[in-house]
């Protein structure tokens, strides 16, 4: 059974099944050009295209929201928050996600790859040019690596 529809434009449909399958149709032929499956056979509960991102389609179930890229079915990200997932928002033209679920926080994310972020949150942007200047120090940094031949010396 279809769980939810969500248009493109006027050629171009999703339908999210309630097996966990989204198809994809061009609505001048009857089967649909591309198919993608959750695989938590879970009601698909709300699907999104990215505004900003033409590529980019936003699938979510109870469990877990995915987003991937609509031509190969490649996985960008998937959020699996832990709690059961209700709704979702995509905030047009950026990279920041609102899922609402049984928790009493709306759990929010933001994805630089999507976009920037909104102009009333534009420090997110800031934070993130922060992260990536850092260098990450990894926790092998200091040690030394031996191979058995070095080691049985």
């Amino acid at each position: 059974a279809i769980s939810c529809i969500k248009f493109k434009d006027g050629l171009n449909v999703s339908v999210g099944m309630s097996t966990g399958q989204i198809l994809l149709f061009d609505i001048r032929s009857n089967k649909p050009y591309f198919i993608k499956d959750h695989n938590y056979n879970l009601p698909i509960k709300h699907i999104d295209f990215h505004t900003q991102n033409d590529d980019y389609i936003l699938s979510m179930d109870k469990k877990i929201c995915k987003i991937w890229n609509r031509h190969t079915g490649k996985n960008l990200t998937s959020i699996e928050p832990g709690t059961p997932l209700n709704d979702m928002l995509n905030i047009p033209g950026s990279g920041l996600i609102c899922l609402t679920n049984d928790s009493p926080k709306i759990f929010v994310y933001y994805i630089p790859t999507l976009g920037n972020a909104p102009k009333w949150c534009t420090f997110l942007d800031n934070i993130t040019e922060e992260l990536e200047e850092k260098p990450a120090d990894t926790v092998y940094d200091d040690y030394k690596f031996l191979t058995l031949k070095e080691l049985d010396t």
